[in-house]
Parts: C-alpha cells; structure tokens; sequence
C-alpha cells in the first residue's frame, strides 16, 4: 500500500510540473492597427504593408497570413520585404497599385509563407489585395500572421487596419478609424 501510495504521489506531482511548464510568450507583432488605406475604385488590383517585428531572443518562421472581416477582397498572395530607410517600420500601414514600382526592395521579396525572421528585426509583410470582378465596394478589416516559436508551437499576431477600395457606390471609410 505504501509503493501505491509513493506512486500516486510521484505521478501527481509530475503531471502538476508538466502543467507548470513554461509557455511561450507570442513574440511577433503586427503593426498597422487603427490605420486606414484606401486605393482608387478603377483598381481591381491593391498592395498594402505592414510591419512585422520579431521581440524575442530567437528566430520565428510564419507559417501562414490571411485578412479579416473580408468584405469582396481576397488575400492574393504575400511576402516579406526588407524595408526601406524611409518606411516607417513601428506602426505603418502603407497602400498602393499592384505591382509596387518604386520599391527597389520588391526585386528580393520572399514568399512569407515558411519566411524567418531574426530575433529583434522588423520586416514589411506584403499583401496583394485584388477585388472580385463586378464587386463595387471590397474590404479587408485586419490580418492575422501565424508563426512558430522557438519552442515549436504556433502563435498567432493580428492587426486592426482597414483597407479598402473606394468607389462612388460603396465609399470606403479612409481617413477614419476602423
């Protein structure tokens, strides 16, 4: 009866250490939230970036992306780009016509999906954003970035910012705050 009992309680506390394990803490953040950015309604076609800042003391790899609260958009594609020296790498959320022309930076982008990015580096997450054909208004309110940690386990970063094409018959909201 005493063997039962002094493995019951080894077994007891070994399941309370394994539940006392440390967790990771998410180390990616998402800039853009509370920004707005809108592109012309004669463009089916839109581009928008946002920062992606690695906090923590190792490398993370994204595993996928998508945007929130679609509304006639769709998530074409995306990529990491080095930023520029004149992007604003904190908080930005920069849009535009797709492809981007002006960015000497776009020629070395890499699919975001399976990317690294190195503990304490900011990079620009690059987002085709098309609108579907005949649809007069289309949106996007946010984006989410899944990622793996160092310990292995996803994590999830999200960001609040609007984008959307404005048009005559369904104005988009820029300027205000989604």
């Amino acid at each position: 009866m005493t063997r039962v009992r002094s493995l019951l309680a080894a077994s007891a506390v070994a399941l309370l250490l394994a539940g006392c394990a440390p967790t990771s803490t998410p180390t990616l953040t998402m800039g853009g939230s509370g920004i707005s950015a809108c592109l012309p309604g004669t463009s089916d076609d839109g581009f928008a970036e946002v920062p992606l800042k690695n906090t923590g003391p190792d490398p993370i790899v994204l595993s996928g992306t998508s945007i929130n609260s679609v509304m006639g958009a769709h998530l074409a594609s995306t990529w990491i780009v080095a930023p520029s020296d004149d992007e604003d790498t904190i908080s930005g959320l920069y849009a535009g016509t797709y492809p981007p022309t002006d960015s000497p930076e776009w020629s070395e982008r890499v699919p975001a999906a399976g990317a690294t990015i190195p503990p304490g580096d900011t990079v620009l997450l690059a987002m085709r954003i098309t609108r579907g054909a005949g649809v007069t208004g289309a949106s996007a309110q946010g984006g989410s970035v899944s990622y793996t940690g160092s310990r292995g386990e996803s994590l999830l970063a999200q960001s609040t910012f609007y984008f959307g094409f404005d048009t005559p018959v369904a104005p988009a909201v820029c300027g205000a705050t989604p």
